[in-house]
């Protein structure tokens, strides 16, 4: 099945601090947030779901946690021009995250 999937940071009852302080997968320098409301209006639902199980078809956008504060946008379709719009305004402006400096010196150590 192909599947389309937009890559973030996120866990289940996490405030904004928690998922970046666990997401060390997250090394850039800035990063934008939402909340699971601001994705309310533009059929975008909570599904927890193991990513190793295979997933049904969806008629529309879930977001999926993964581990180690990853998940997915998935839905079995590149969503449109106006969904991926919608999709991009629901996350705020840029913000710096305070473990840039960190992760970017542990990555250079290897």
């Amino acid at each position: 099945m192909n599947e389309w999937g937009l890559s973030i940071a996120t866990m289940l009852d996490a405030s904004e601090v928690e998922v970046l302080k666990a997401a060390r997968h997250l090394r850039q320098s800035h990063y934008r947030s939402a909340t699971m409301q601001d994705f309310e209006g533009i059929g975008i639902d909570v599904l927890d779901v193991d990513m190793d199980e295979p997933r049904e078809n969806y008629d529309y956008l879930h977001i999926a946690w993964d581990h180690n504060a990853h998940g997915l946008i998935l839905n079995t379709r590149e969503p449109s021009m106006e969904l991926a719009t919608a999709i991009a305004n629901a996350f705020g402006p840029p913000k710096v995250n305070p473990y840039y400096e960190e992760r970017r010196r542990s990555r250079a150590s290897r």
